[in-house]
């Protein structure tokens, strides 16, 4: 599983592989729980939770786009639409019992924009498991 987490002012986003089980989803959303990414006193000192901070989940495909070969990228290893529908909402759920009230998300499947203000700038990409590339 890939995630692309950003600090931001105002605004997450995931893909789903299709290998990927919900043993990646409980470690990346722990992991994204734990992080440490906002200041206090010093740098890098604050979690989500410490901060009361929320979360803005949307589901990305493209995130696995393989595009080595010609100019059309290819999603072969993008979970299917309705697995991947599941995934993301057994993830939604697992963020909303450690943050309730602060977790929400994008409509899945649907061409949407997604404003976000990027803090620091700071982003990282989380990578579960053997899935990653």
């Amino acid at each position: 599983m890939r995630i692309v987490l950003q600090r931001v002012s105002r605004a997450s986003v995931t893909g789903i592989h299709r290998q990927d089980t919900l043993e990646d989803a409980s470690i990346l959303v722990k992991k994204i729980l734990k992080l440490r990414l906002w200041p206090t006193d010093r740098q890098w000192q604050a979690n989500l939770s410490e901060i009361d901070g929320s979360v803005l989940a949307v589901s990305q495909f493209t995130l696995y786009a393989i595009t080595d070969k010609g100019a059309k990228p290819n999603f072969y290893d993008a979970m299917g639409t309705e697995e991947a529908r599941t995934m993301f909402n057994q993830i939604v759920q697992m963020l909303r019992e450690s943050l309730p009230g602060r977790v929400e998300t994008g409509a899945f499947g649907e061409l949407m924009n997604v404003d976000i203000c990027n803090d620091g700038p700071v982003t990282l990409v989380l990578e579960s498991r053997c899935n990653a590339q």
